[in-house]
């Protein structure tokens, strides 16, 4: 596949011309494909079509080879977060990096612990 024109193919599909973020959603097989893929998306950077750009679902070693690799840090990384279900080493490594690390699931639907019942979110809500 050519990242390139999936990238303006989706952007066409939006009817935008640029996009506020865009992420690569998991790393790829290999570090090779994983870093050509977020390359493209430096690109996008570089010429307009995104104001900023991430990755999704990456631990510390996905984001060590994009650090030593990539020209544009990642802005985000998008992981699974909830009461229960988080990875402190990726949190301390975005922390560390200046990355923002930003929850999807945070109520836990992902993680199929039931949030809203969860006897620690109820003493803090009483």
């Amino acid at each position: 596949r050519n990242t390139s024109e999936d990238i303006q193919h989706d952007l066409e599909m939006l009817g935008l011309d640029y996009v506020d973020l865009m992420l690569v959603h998991w790393p790829c097989k290999t570090e090779e494909q994983t870093l050509k893929t977020y390359k493209a998306l430096e690109t996008m950077v570089k010429d307009g079509t995104a104001r900023a750009i991430g990755v999704s679902n990456f631990g510390p070693s996905d984001l060590e080879n994009i650090l030593q690799n990539a020209t544009i840090p990642p802005a985000v990384n998008q992981c699974l977060m909830s009461i229960g279900k988080h990875d402190d080493d990726t949190i301390d490594y975005c922390h560390k990096h200046n990355i923002t690390y930003q929850a999807y699931s945070p109520l836990g639907g992902l993680s199929g612990i039931d949030v809203l019942n969860d006897p620690d979110v109820k003493s803090i809500a009483a």
